[in-house]
Parts: structure tokens; C-alpha cells; sequence
């Protein structure tokens, strides 16, 4: 009957594999699997965005200054503010990319070997490496499993 029993083996190279995680040279760029702690300060980051956009927008001024000048904005000063915003957010993204990926944002800005299109390729070998994408499918097939979770029993329920 040992036709039955299913063995599976694993070398001793593919233990080691798994234990790497995954790794995608781009340009001359090795963009890595990040840890959590790695997201987690994206998103931080992302959160303070606006904050740093406004800092740079409007130097020394506090948030009331900046609303005020919103209330009063001419023309001109929109302008202003705009290209100022514009300008500011490239070197953000840019900044952002290179926390995220762990590349060094001097190369990034820098290198003609990666330019434009390969900061592209860079964010679709994160994204790929990462597994964004099979994340966000289960995340949304978690989604329906968690609206039917009660965390908290009905009152008089018999399965407290």
C-alpha cells in the first residue's frame, strides 16, 4: 500500500531558498522582499505627506498661517503654490521609492542607467517581488470572512 503514502521531500538548496525570499535584479538594482516593519513605515510616511508637502509649500509658517493663506490666495500666490507642489512631490516620490526599496535615492536620482522608465521598472519588481498583487487577493477574499465574524455575542445568547 505504499502507493498511498505521499512523501514529500525537500533538498536542502530549496530549504534554503525559501528562507531567502525572493530577490529581482532591474537596472543594475536588486530590489528585495521587505519585512512588515518596511511597510509600516510607508505608510507613516504616506500619512505625513501632506504635512511635508505644506512644510515645503510654506516655510515657518504654522497650520493656521497656511489656512489663512489659502482664505486670501491670489492668483499669483495659487501659482505659486502649485509649482512649488509640483516640484516638491517628484523628489517625495523619489525619497519614498528608495525608503520602500532599500535603493540607495542617490543612485535613483542619479544613474542614467535607470532614468524614468526604469524607477517604473523598479516599482513593478517591488511590487512584483513583494507580492502585492497575491496580497491584495486575499486580503479581498478575507474581507467576506471577516463582515460574518461576530466579535461580540448577541446578549442572552446561548453560546456565551
Amino acid at each position: 500500500m505504499d502507493m498511498f503514502k505521499i512523501k514529500k521531500t525537500v533538498k536542502a538548496a530549496d530549504k534554503t531558498a525559501l528562507s531567502l525570499g525572493k530577490a529581482k535584479k532591474v537596472r543594475g538594482v536588486t530590489v528585495r522582499k521587505m519585512h512588515i516593519g518596511a511597510y509600516l513605515h510607508a505608510i507613516n510616511r504616506l500619512q505625513s505627506l501632506p504635512e511635508d508637502l505644506l512644510k515645503i509649500c510654506f516655510p515657518g509658517q504654522t497650520f493656521a498661517e497656511i489656512t489663512a493663506s489659502f482664505l486670501k490666495m491670489t492668483e499669483d500666490r495659487l501659482i505659486s503654490f502649485l509649482c512649488t507642489a509640483f516640484t516638491a512631490f517628484p523628489s517625495y516620490v523619489v525619497s519614498f521609492i528608495s525608503d520602500l526599496t532599500g535603493v540607495d535615492e542617490q543612485m535613483l536620482l542619479t544613474d542614467p542607467e535607470i532614468g524614468l522608465n526604469g524607477l517604473a521598472e523598479i516599482i513593478a519588481a517591488f511590487i512584483e517581488v513583494n507580492e502585492l498583487g497575491e496580497f491584495a487577493g486575499a486580503i479581498r477574499r478575507l474581507i467576506p470572512r471577516l463582515t460574518n465574524v461576530r466579535m461580540i455575542p448577541s446578549i442572552g445568547s446561548k453560546n456565551l
